[in-house]
């Protein structure tokens, strides 16, 4: 009967349609910490299969990401995920090699966060090729100063 007991176990968590999840991301249930994080996105399709353990009350989670697409709200960015995976190791987060298309344009994301809900250490690897739509649309729409893709480069090869 301890105020702190360990906590041991294994579950799976499948969504039939994330688009139903996004209320449940919003209530609650939920702690402070992943509302916050939650509150930024909203799931258009999708699905989840979320596999978890708990070994002395710390959280491993795995799941794949492929075909999931959502809404960034901050910048009304639409993403949708190809493929890649993720993992949770207690407050780490390690993305597999996830590939997205955002807007359109393709990002490649693989790496790890560290202590996700408190101070975040971000060891993130990206990769893409932006198109001056993107550009103008999500990062010179503020800007006194627009950035402009300028260049074509060819490696041949003779």
């Amino acid at each position: 009967f301890s105020n702190s007991p360990d906590a041991n176990g294994n579950f799976k968590l499948k969504t039939p349609d994330l688009s139903l999840f996004n209320e449940f991301l919003n209530s609650d249930i939920l702690t402070k910490n992943i509302r916050d994080i939650s509150k930024n996105i909203e799931f258009k399709n999708g699905k989840l299969d979320l596999n978890g353990r708990i070994i002395n009350s710390k959280l491993y989670l795995n799941s794949d990401l492929s075909n999931i697409s959502f809404i960034y709200i901050p910048l009304n960015l639409p993403i949708s995920v190809v493929n890649g995976s993720i993992s949770s190791c207690n407050n780490n987060l390690k993305l597999n090699k996830i590939n997205t298309l955002a807007d359109g344009m393709p990002i490649l994301v693989d790496g790890e966060i560290k202590d996700i809900f408190e101070k975040q250490y971000l060891n993130l690897y990206f990769n893409s090729k932006p198109n001056q739509d993107f550009i103008d649309k999500y990062i010179n729409r503020n800007q006194i100063y627009p950035i402009k893709i300028k260049g074509y480069c060819l490696l041949y090869k003779s």
